[in-house]
């Protein structure tokens, strides 16, 4: 298609958009008068069909009824307790350390350990950051130092 053409089916289709505006545009719309408008719906057809009457529910039957157990609360009487059980206490807790990014600046590193934003000298999870290296960070924990590398993927 040359150019020309292109041009030509413009012209043609933006003339007959003004046409179509002047015409829908100029033309004076109908305004509604509320009660002017003949009822073609008969009296009939405007009653809406009767619903089917269902029985009555009997509430007493209902609360009275054996449902069983409700499984959104915990009942601890119902359940038997074992005997000899000796109670155990829990082990100490070892937190796990998980390196997300490292911001590494000679002035100042950062790094982001258990979603925690930390420099060299604070304390996450109860370890102390010592060192914030280009690849690993290096913990103080329980008197033994622990590096951490960024996880792949």
């Amino acid at each position: 298609m040359t150019d020309t053409t292109r041009k030509k089916i413009l012209y043609v289709v933006l003339v007959g958009a003004v046409i179509f505006g002047v015409y829908s545009f100029s033309r004076p719309r109908k305004q509604y008068v509320p009660g002017t408008m003949a009822q073609t719906v008969q009296e009939s057809e405007m009653t809406a069909p009767a619903a089917p009457v269902k029985p009555p529910v009997n509430i007493a039957a209902i609360e009275k009824a054996s449902w069983g157990r409700d499984p959104f609360r915990w009942d601890t009487r119902s359940r038997p307790r074992p005997k000899n059980v000796q109670s155990v206490s829990p082990p100490e807790y070892a937190p796990g350390w998980r390196l997300s990014a490292i911001v590494f600046s000679n002035s100042l590193p950062l790094a982001i350990v258990n979603g925690k934003t930390v420099k060299v000298g604070d304390v996450v999870d109860r370890a102390q950051v010592i060192r914030i290296d280009q690849k690993k960070v290096t913990l103080l924990y329980n008197g033994s130092s622990i590096e951490i590398q960024m996880s792949k993927g």
